[in-house]
C-alpha cells in the first residue's frame, strides 16, 4: 500500500508548512514512531507519534505521544469500492490550556487542518495517477545527487512511493545500510562496483532552485568516468564541464542534459538518445 512505503510521510507534508523529517515510520508496523520537527513561530515545535492498529488493507492510527496538541488521535481508513479505493480521515483532537485554546485558536487550527488535508488528498490522487504512468519504473534502482536539497527530497519520495528503489549519491560519508554510495566528482576517482547496480543517475547537486536561478557548480573534472562500466542507461541533470572524455554512451538515454563546456573528446554516441 502506498502510506506503508519509504517516502510517504514526506510527500504528505505541505509545501507551504516548513517541516523536517526526524524519523519515518518505516518499516509500517504497530508501535512505529514517526518524528518530525515543525518550525511555526520563533520556536521549533517536536511531533512525535506512534502508530497502532497498522493494516494495509483498512488502514492505521497515528497517536501523538509528544506535540502541539492536548490529544491527538489520526485514524486512516482504507475501503475497496469496486475497482476503486476510498481513504478517509478521521481527526479528533484537544488544543492546550482547554478551554482557552480552543476559544482563542480553535477556528485557526481547523482552518490550517482543512488546507493541509485538501492538499494531502490531492497529492495523493496525483501521485496515484503518475504512479500508474510510470509503472515502468517500479523495480528499477535510481541514483540521485543532490538527494537533501528540496527537489532530491521530493523526488526520492515520490520514486520510492512507487516501488522505486533510490541509491543517495554522497560526497561525505556513506552508509550502505541508509542507501547511500559514497562518490566524489570533484577530481578522485568515481567507485565503479555500486553504479553498476543503478538503472538511473539524476543529477541534482549544485543546482540551486531559489527564485528559479540554475547553477552549474558542480564540476565533474577529473572524474573517472569513463572508469565506469556498468554507467546507467538513463542520465538526467546538469553535467556542464564535465569529463565524459572516452565515455562510451552508447545507447544511452540523456535527457535535459547540460553538456556545455563538457569534454566529449573520444566520447562514444553510437544510438545515444539526445
Amino acid at each position: 500500500h502506498w502510506h506503508m512505503r519509504e517516502g510517504a510521510l514526506q510527500r504528505m507534508l505541505p509545501p507551504w508548512e516548513e517541516v523536517d523529517v526526524v524519523k519515518a515510520p518505516v518499516p509500517m508496523v504497530d508501535g512505529a514512531i514517526a518524528e518530525f520537527v515543525l518550525h511555526k513561530g520563533l520556536l521549533p515545535i517536536r511531533w512525535v507519534a506512534r502508530h497502532e492498529h497498522v493494516d494495509p488493507a483498512t488502514g492505521f492510527v497515528d497517536i501523538q505521544v509528544r506535540g502541539p496538541f492536548r490529544r491527538w488521535r489520526h485514524h486512516h481508513r482504507f475501503e475497496e469500492r469496486g475497482a476503486l479505493s476510498a481513504i478517509t480521515d478521521d481527526i479528533q483532537y484537544e488544543l492546550p490550556v482547554p478551554p482557552l485554546g480552543s476559544l482563542l485558536g480553535g477556528w485557526l487550527v481547523r482552518g490550517d487542518l482543512e488546507r493541509a488535508f485538501r492538499f494531502r488528498h490531492r497529492r495523493l490522487a496525483n501521485d496515484l495517477q503518475r504512479h500508474r504512468e510510470c509503472a515502468s519504473l517500479a523495480g528499477l534502482c535510481v541514483g540521485i545527487t543532490g538527494a537533501s536539497g528540496m527537489v532530491g527530497r521530493q523526488l526520492q519520495a515520490f520514486l520510492t512511493t512507487g516501488g522505486t528503489s533510490v541509491k543517495r549519491l554522497m560526497r561525505g560519508s556513506a552508509s550502505a545500510s541508509r542507501g547511500e554510495i559514497q562518490w566524489n566528482p570533484g577530481g578522485e576517482r568515481v567507485a565503479t562496483a555500486p553504479f553498476e547496480s543503478l538503472d538511473a543517475v539524476v543529477h541534482l547537486a549544485g543546482a540551486n532552485l531559489a527564485g528559479a536561478i540554475l547553477s552549474d557548480a558542480t564540476d565533474f573534472s577529473g572524474a573517472a568516468l569513463a572508469e565506469i562500466s556498468g554507467l546507467p542507461n538513463v542520465l538526467l541533470g546538469n553535467f556542464s564541464r564535465a569529463n565524459l572524455a572516452g565515455v562510451d554512451l552508447t545507447g544511452k538515454v540523456l535527457e535535459h542534459l547540460n553538456l556545455s563546456g563538457a569534454n566529449l573528446t573520444g566520447a562514444v554516441l553510437t544510438d545515444a538518445s539526445l
